[in-house]
């Protein structure tokens, strides 16, 4: 249940996400999800989820952690 979301908005705040397995070793936005995007100043930044289980006084909780990164610069450039 744990995985990885990489999260890409543009200057004017629009937002794409891309979702993945933290097993898969891989994370990729399929193009066509980022064509509304303005070029120009962006960020990204990672959402790391890990789904954790436990037992307390014979009751099972199930709950996930999410941990943010910092923000990243990203220069977008519209397609040739």
């Amino acid at each position: 249940g744990d995985s990885i979301v990489l999260v890409l908005s543009d200057s004017l705040q629009q937002t794409v996400l891309s979702e993945a397995s933290a097993q898969s070793g891989e994370l990729s936005i399929p193009a066509m999800n980022t064509r509304n995007l303005v070029p120009g100043s962006g960020f990204y930044y990672i959402i790391s989820k890990e789904h954790r289980s436990k037992k307390v006084n014979k009751v099972d909780f199930e709950y996930e952690i999410e941990v943010y990164s910092r923000d990243y610069p990203v220069i977008i450039t519209a397609p040739e």
